[in-house]
């Protein structure tokens, strides 16, 4: 399948079907590279699971932070209620991360957690 489309990435939830998922893609097509979206919301238990689970796989899961900086300025035109959440993200690095090479660590381009 990789071979077929170039750079696959699969977009982790971290919910109950995307372990399942993770843990294919991990033992079955490891080149599929796996992100997720840190919103600043998510509990301690979720933070928790995606630690084990790149200790269990031997791999890093990117991790991608909304670009607040632009959510707060669409809030202060009084434009956030009409914005979904979608259309901020998609400003931020993750939607540029498609284009990007492949990294084994967490990108620069990221904010730290």
């Amino acid at each position: 399948m990789v071979a077929d489309y170039g750079r696959v990435v699969y977009a982790n939830s971290l919910g109950a079907e995307a372990v399942v998922l993770t843990d294919i893609i991990c033992t079955q097509v490891p080149q599929i590279d796996i992100v997720t979206i840190d919103t600043g919301r998510l509990p301690e238990e979720t933070l928790s699971l995606l630690e084990r689970l790149e200790r269990r796989y031997q791999r890093r899961i990117q991790v991608f932070y909304p670009d607040t900086g632009r959510r707060g300025a669409l809030r202060a035109r009084g434009r956030a209620s009409t914005v979904s959440t979608t259309a901020w993200r998609s400003a931020s690095p993750a939607a540029r991360s498609a284009s990007s090479s492949p990294s084994s660590a967490r990108s620069p381009a990221m904010v730290p957690g």
